[in-house]
């Protein structure tokens, strides 16, 4: 049996597994299935029930479109006509929306909930 760990390892461990299944999750052709697996991800992710059901506002999906098509953040921001910090904040309020940590798993996210092409 192995050492006992502390609940903010076992915390941030389920975290990691969460994000990845999330991520795995947008590349699931099956509609049906990915939105059990993401339904699951919300479950297990403990997030807030504010943000549980959240979506990301239509700026956001704006940024996150333009993420998804390779633009880095200055990129996004010329094309938006705003600034850079702008961009990244839009990102982290997507993110936390969709209960995901990296820009990449909040365009699997995105996606797996049928908010992104």
């Amino acid at each position: 049996m192995g050492s006992p760990t502390c609940p903010q390892v076992r915390e941030a461990s389920l975290s990691a597994v969460v994000a990845e299944l999330r991520e795995l999750a947008g590349r699931i052709g099956d509609a049906q299935l990915r939105a059990e697996i993401v339904a699951g991800c919300d479950r297990l992710g403990g997030d807030p029930p504010e943000l549980a059901d959240a979506h990301p506002t239509p700026r956001e999906l704006d940024v996150l479109a333009l993420a998804a098509a390779g633009c880095r953040n200055a990129d996004i921001a010329g094309l938006l006509g705003t600034s850079t910090n702008a961009v990244k904040s839009q990102l982290r309020r997507a993110m936390r929306r969709l209960g995901v940590r990296t820009r990449h798993a909040a365009v699997s996210a995105a996606r797996a909930r049928g908010l992104l092409r």
